[in-house]
């Protein structure tokens, strides 16, 4: 596996924010009711992406 390659890339990862929301689940969102769809975030995907990398590596795999 290897990190995000494509324009708009930083080589360093940010630092996390607060986060003032409660854990959940992705949602569509509906229109109908007014409740908007999950957003995804730079740092939600930074996190994964680093999650799948400790794995591999931990694994004695090289990433």
């Amino acid at each position: 596996m290897q990190r995000i390659k494509a324009s708009g890339v930083v080589s360093v990862m940010p630092p996390a924010q607060e986060n003032s929301y409660d854990p959940g689940y992705f949602s569509n969102g509906n229109p109908a009711t007014g409740e908007l769809a999950t957003m995804m975030t730079a740092e939600w995907c930074n996190g994964v992406q680093e999650e799948l990398i400790n794995v591999i590596s931990k694994a004695g795999l090289t990433p």
